[in-house]
């Protein structure tokens, strides 16, 4: 007799951060209704396979290897529930991504389910869409090096055509917007960087909410010493162009 057909939901996810708090949810929702002992998790720390039956043992499992501290990190852990040949799923989190896999004869409870995990990624700020730090990193030189060569030449075209000195303040004026504009590219870059920088903690929280909450304490004393930086800079940029 021939095996009844399987329905498969699948997906990887980007950027998303994820804690204990999540691995759970996920987990608990994953291994609904499924008989114990059909669930697997398994690590690969220090280059050794560790398996268990629950997060909480292959914690336990995981730290008392010789090899292993506080400080290594989780950097693979693969969950699986097995219950063939009626239904299947896989959560893989590996370096930033998150694969979901769902398989069950019951194409209603496969896509339910798929459903319900990916609620809980998105939530975390995962997504199906990787972002192309190669192409924003050469947009954002190529602009750049453009604001550059322009706010130079702004700033020297009136010395070399021997233009008045209202001429000159004038144009001081177009070199202090055109670096306020690259300051402004600058400070977007890195607000997206930090927006979709990946996050994963097995044993601990991680941070949500806004942008500034999100920020560890040493980060948030550097982004602040950073913005006093640029203010200073502002005010002798001011001071330069119109203190003549």
């Amino acid at each position: 007799m021939a095996a009844p057909p399987m329905t498969t939901a699948m997906a990887v996810f980007y950027h998303a951060r994820i804690g204990r708090n999540e691995l759970d949810r996920l987990f608990r929702v994953a291994s609904d209704g499924a008989a114990p002992g059909r669930t697997t998790l398994t690590c690969v720390p220090a280059q050794t396979t560790v398996q268990a039956d629950t997060l909480d043992d292959l914690i336990v499992a995981r730290a008392g290897l010789p090899a292993v501290s506080e400080r290594t990190p989780w950097t693979y852990l693969h969950y699986e529930m097995d219950e063939q040949p009626d239904r299947h799923v896989e959560l893989e989190f590996r370096e930033g991504e998150v694969t979901v896999i769902v398989e069950a004869v019951n194409s209603i409870w496969a896509h339910g389910q798929f459903a319900r995990l990916e609620a809980i990624i998105r939530n975390s700020r995962g997504g199906k869409t990787e972002v192309s730090w190669r192409k924003l990193r050469r947009f954002f030189s190529w602009y750049l090096l453009m604001g550059v060569i322009g706010t130079t030449a702004l700033y020297s075209a009136p010395n070399l055509l021997g233009l008045d000195s209202s001429c000159s303040e004038g144009t001081g004026g177009a070199v202090l917007a055109s670096w306020t504009v690259i300051v402004a590219m600058i400070c977007s870059m890195l607000w997206r960087y930090r927006s979709v920088r990946p996050q994963f903690n097995a044993v601990g929280e991680v941070r949500h909410g806004s942008f500034w909450t999100r920020l560890t304490i040493p980060e948030q004393i550097g982004l602040s010493a950073n913005v006093i930086a640029g203010l200073a800079l502002f005010v002798a940029l001011l001071a330069l162009i119109w203190g003549k």
